[in-house]
């Protein structure tokens, strides 16, 4: 799981997400929970630190660092 915000991108695993949100639901529902609580109760396998164009998308350098980073937390998992 990525997530994203404020110039920082979070890579989760999906599992560790998956039980944080189950501990945070706000009424029963997935969709009442925030980003900010997650952030909270689950530690993110890294961090990455983004640049973005002056257009707002991701930087292409930054772009590949990310798929690198998913496809080696992938790869230590098979």
């Amino acid at each position: 799981m990525l997530v994203s915000g404020w110039g920082r991108v979070y890579l989760f695993s999906g599992s560790v997400w998956r039980r944080a949100v189950e501990a945070s639901m706000m009424g029963g529902v997935p969709w009442g929970v925030r980003t900010g609580d997650i952030l909270s109760l689950a530690r993110p396998e890294r961090v990455f630190d983004i640049k973005l164009t002056t257009h707002g998308a991701l930087d292409p350098e930054d772009g590949g660092v990310l798929a690198e980073a998913v496809l080696s937390m992938l790869e230590e998992r098979v």
